[in-house]
């Protein structure tokens, strides 16, 4: 099974460049999907200053 990972980019440091961050998720990619249109990760996203999730199998 390949490893799933949710990313999105966040400002990081004080010269305010963005860095992409990821996190591991487990379970498919359709639910990985679902979870990127959550209230939950809406609040995440919110609250740690993210832009533009995406599901991704492997981290660039």
């Amino acid at each position: 099974m390949q490893q799933i990972y949710i990313a999105f980019e966040r400002l990081s440091g004080l010269l305010s460049k963005e860095k992409t961050v990821y996190l591991p998720f487990h379970g498919s990619v359709e639910e990985a999907e679902a979870h990127l249109h959550s209230e939950e990760f809406d609040l995440f996203l919110s609250t740690t200053l993210g832009s533009n999730p995406r599901v991704v199998t492997n981290k660039h």
